[in-house]
């Protein structure tokens, strides 16, 4: 697997990305955007793959870059969670302090 495949952005639309130009990429990964936001790959056609962007779409433009991650998405879950706000990926949104974690639980088949 190519990790650093790279794709480009056809269109954005309401918090959905269409990406060209990553033929191999799996439902389920990450992607990275140009503008550092992350996303999640879901429909794959011939042409396009339509991705999930997990943060703003606010400064996602059509042709810019989109970089294959080759990991799937993974949220552990930490007693520190507990009482926070968070987003998508997990972080904190509520404190400007980083959220530590102990102990994590994770499902074991993966």
């Amino acid at each position: 697997m190519t990790l650093n495949q790279m794709g480009y952005v056809i269109s954005v639309a309401d918090g959905v990305a269409l990406v060209g130009g990553l033929h191999s990429v799996g439902s389920g990964e990450l992607v990275k955007f140009q503008s550092g936001e992350f996303g999640l790959v879901l429909t794959l056609t011939r042409e396009f793959v339509s991705v999930v962007i997990l943060g703003s779409e606010l400064e996602i433009l059509p042709s810019h870059f989109v970089t294959r991650l080759g990991t799937l998405l993974k949220i552990r879950a930490y007693r520190g969670l507990c009482g926070q706000v968070v987003n998508s990926l997990g972080q904190s949104v509520s404190s400007s302090d980083p959220i530590v974690a102990l102990e994590s639980y994770l499902n074991n088949n993966q």
